[in-house]
């Protein structure tokens, strides 16, 4: 009986040892994977405006393509309600003065209440010589503006050419 309760006993503490260790592997992928998040959303630069916060979280030119795709991060700390980028304008300028219009991944969402939301803004037909972005001027219509569109000016941004 004794030897029965031992085995026993032992077979507890070792499937014990074994499930902790199973969580401690599935709590490291998770951190690893919310450290990860953290690198790709931290920002480059930060702007606001109309109680939106823009996140410049990546620059990256593609030199085949001759792209530079911007990666902004939206957060609205209002109450919900609806965005819209004012496309006329938008735009870039470069180091040697050269003017670029903008194109987004969307013209038109909601913006719910601290969730960030993904935005694209591309460049087109720009040159892999140009390392930066002097000026980038995004204009959007923040709902019931009453057709006023802020303007957010960001400076200086480098581009990572791949």
């Amino acid at each position: 009986m004794n030897r029965l309760f031992c085995l026993l006993l032992f077979c507890g503490f070792t499937l014990s040892a074994f499930s902790q260790a199973g969580n401690c592997e599935e709590l490291k992928k998770e951190n690893e994977y919310l450290k990860n998040v953290l690198k790709i959303n931290t920002p480059v630069m930060k702007g606001a405006s109309e109680n939106i916060e823009f996140s410049i979280t990546r620059i990256e030119g593609n030199k085949t393509e001759q792209v530079v795709t911007i990666t902004v991060l939206l957060n609205n700390t209002a109450p919900n309600r609806a965005f819209q980028w004012n496309g006329t304008g938008m735009k870039a300028i470069d180091l040697e003065g050269n003017v670029y219009k903008l194109n987004t991944s969307f013209t038109r969402e909601t913006l719910y209440t601290d969730v960030p939301l993904k935005c694209e803004v591309k460049i087109q037909k720009i040159l892999p010589k140009i390392e930066f972005v002097k000026l980038l001027s995004l204009s959007f219509y923040p709902e019931k503006s009453g057709g006023k569109s802020p303007v957010l000016e960001f400076r200086d941004l480098p581009i990572e050419w791949k």
